[in-house]
């Protein structure tokens, strides 16, 4: 939970990352070409989804639940 940051990163072709949920909808990364990262305020407890917004890619199976738990202390 908390300010995490995602990186999409593909070995080969084009993918994108988008939320469903709409109060992420600012998020839409790009792999190999466009913005890669992004930080998010993940919410404990919430789930998730993500998927690839190309056509016919999210019907192809590239589609992820986010299930968040609490925050891991870094200091350890």
């Amino acid at each position: 939970a908390g300010i995490t940051e995602i990186t999409l990163v593909t070995a080969e072709g084009s993918h994108t990352l988008v939320f469903a949920e709409p109060e992420l909808s600012y998020v839409r990364l790009a792999a190999p070409d466009g913005q890669n990262t992004v930080k998010v305020d993940l919410v404990e407890g919430q789930m998730y989804t993500i998927f690839d917004s190309i056509s016919g890619h999210r019907a192809l199976g590239m589609e992820a639940t986010i299930t968040v738990g609490p925050p891991v202390d870094q200091a350890k």
